[in-house]
């Protein structure tokens, strides 16, 4: 309950009310603008549905069901739902006859898009480091486990994922676990230290590290176990950060394993190369055999 009333008060804020209104106006605008409802003149190819408006929204509404499925916070779930609402406002306008009523809706787009993004859930769990403050915080020997983001301003990707990093400090933070963040766009002296590629294209951003003792003891994405310089690509769920770095034990069974892998370390063989069939130069697990 204590959770739920969490979350209501997070939605309060700026950010969600006004998009929520946003997305909620297309039920006023389909009775306001002219031509809304028939965006396709009944019979020229709408099957589903009387028009093709209706279904477009139910063909994207299936899609973003899917994505639901798949969101791993609930700010990214909210903003699936406000995009689904500013589509459908989308398509009331997009056969409009006013000049007016379209410019004023365009003008109230734009101003949306200037609100200043809200304030995560958990946010206030996550410390905020920078080039002195980082290995006080993580090289430290202290008992504490602490997790590391190494974000980065400019990176899409890296700010899409902070409500993921910050809903997991939100459940998991306290005296065994410490959570922070740094922009290694700020201080890529850090990114250096950590071999963390800063470029366009890189797969690295963000980076997540496991410090135990203030000794690295775990890191998303990794390298790869049989070439230290290639970069596995990662897909960032809350299952897998969850299980990866331990966070679904106790801190006091996460800190055994994490001792026992470390001495387990480097005494198992790397696996063996898979070997091709005799006579094949390129093999094929699913060709038809004859």
């Amino acid at each position: 309950m204590d959770s739920f009333r969490e979350k209501a008060r997070h939605l309060k804020q700026p950010y969600y009310i006004i998009n929520a209104w946003a997305s909620l106006s297309w039920l006023w605008l389909r009775t306001v603008v002219p031509g809304a409802e028939l965006v396709v003149v009944p019979g020229s190819g709408a099957y589903l549905f009387e028009t093709k408006e209706r279904e477009v929204y139910m063909l994207v509404g299936l899609a973003l069901l899917g994505k639901l499925r798949r969101a791993n916070s609930l700010h990214e779930c909210m903003t699936k739902l406000f995009w689904y609402g500013k589509l459908a406002v989308g398509m009331c306008l997009l056969h409009c006859d006013v000049i007016v009523i379209f410019a004023l809706a365009c003008a109230v787009g734009a101003l949306i898009h200037l609100i200043p993004p809200p304030t995560f859930l958990g946010s206030e769990k996550v410390e905020t480091l920078d080039d002195r403050t980082f290995p006080k915080f993580a090289l430290c020997k202290t008992e504490p486990m602490k997790i590391v983001e190494l974000t980065c301003s400019w990176h899409d990707g890296a700010d899409a994922l902070k409500p993921l990093f910050c809903g997991l400090a939100a459940d998991y933070a306290g005296s065994k676990r410490l959570f922070g963040s740094i922009d290694v766009a700020r201080y890529p002296e850090i990114a250096k230290r950590y071999d963390v590629d800063l470029g366009v294209r890189s797969l690295q951003l963000p980076s997540y590290l496991l410090f135990r003792d203030g000794v690295l003891c775990r890191r998303l994405p990794y390298f790869d176990r049989n070439d230290a310089t290639k970069v596995v690509r990662t897909r960032f769920t809350r299952q897998s950060m969850e299980s990866f770095f331990l966070l679904n034990v106790k801190a006091s069974e996460a800190a055994k394993r994490l001792e026992k892998i470390e001495k387990n370390r480097g005494s198992e063989p790397p696996p063996a190369p898979v070997e091709q069939p005799a006579g094949r130069s390129s093999w094929n697990p699913f060709r038809r055999r004859r």
